[in-house]
């Protein structure tokens, strides 16, 4: 299994973000976070939280395998399923928690 790595997060959420045409401004606000967080998250000196990296994949229509492991298209993969996307972003901490439990076994069973 490939190691996560924050710069490369960063790198593919940056490659993504000029890709559609946005500014840092535009996706910090998209993800309720602040620019200098956005800016700190794309040059790799920290990350995102599970439910926003669930956020920027749902937003841009990737994995989130190709996020966190740089797994292209037509490689083996992972989407999070609508549901569980709308549990992330529900505010109940009971939900989450469960998103975040099957998402850790998830990892495990490829490891």
């Amino acid at each position: 299994m490939s190691e996560i790595s924050c710069p490369d997060i960063g790198t593919r959420i940056a490659a993504l973000r000029k890709a559609n045409g946005l500014t840092q401004r535009e996706l910090a606000q998209q993800l309720h976070i602040t620019v200098k967080h956005c800016s700190e998250v794309e040059r790799g000196y920290c990350m995102l939280s599970l439910e926003k990296l669930a956020e920027v994949s749902g937003f841009f229509g990737c994995t989130l395998d190709y996020l966190v492991l740089g797994v292209k298209a037509g490689e083996e993969s992972f989407v999070l399923p609508a549901k569980m996307l709308e549990d992330m972003r529900s505010g109940d901490e009971r939900k989450k928690i469960i998103v975040q439990k099957y998402l850790q076994m998830y990892g495990e069973i490829k490891a």
